[in-house]
């Protein structure tokens, strides 16, 4: 958690509180979001969580994919 508020702040030091703040809304809304989202597909089994984290893990990699840039030749 920490090295990645810390990775986030390392590309905009000039706007620390702004992208903490982002970073804390991002993280409290994607547990809001999993933990609404495991409520509805609640069935006893533990599919429904598996699931979520797999989807969760899928979105993480894409994120990662997209947002990181693409280092070219020098």
């Amino acid at each position: 958690m920490a090295n990645s508020i810390s990775g986030a702040l390392r590309g905009f030091p000039e706007r620390a509180g702004a992208v903490s703040a982002f970073v804390g809304v991002i993280q409290y809304g994607s547990g809001s979001v999993g933990t609404a989202l495991l409520g509805l597909f609640a069935d006893g089994t533990p599919w429904p969580l598996r699931l979520i984290i797999a989807a969760a893990s899928v979105v993480s990699f894409l994120c990662t994919r997209l947002i990181t840039p693409k280092s070219g030749p020098d």
